[in-house]
């Protein structure tokens, strides 16, 4: 999916079922700005030093607050295998 996506011509801003791929896990501002862009889901290969993903992996982690009207799925992935699903990301 891209800028010449059907829903991104017809002005949906929203990041509705897209996938994003870090090399460092989102902090907390990061995190609640994905939220707000409904991401479907997180990948990453680097924990972040300052608590990631907004509460340091624990049950306040932004992405999975049953107060908020959107969650998505964070995954961490070994380095190696992550330049693999880059690759196949970038195929699709």
């Amino acid at each position: 999916l891209g800028m010449d996506n059907d829903s991104f011509k017809n002005n949906q801003y929203l990041c509705t079922g897209y996938d994003i791929y870090l090399t460092k896990e989102p902090g907390i501002f990061e995190s609640m700005a994905l939220v707000h862009a409904r991401i479907r889901r997180v990948v990453f290969c680097r924990s972040s030093d300052d608590g990631g993903l907004g509460g340091g992996g624990n049950d306040s982690s932004i992405h999975s607050l049953p107060s908020t009207n959107h969650r998505y799925r964070a995954f961490r992935v070994v380095e190696k295998a992550f330049g693999k699903l880059l690759k196949e990301g970038m195929e699709e």
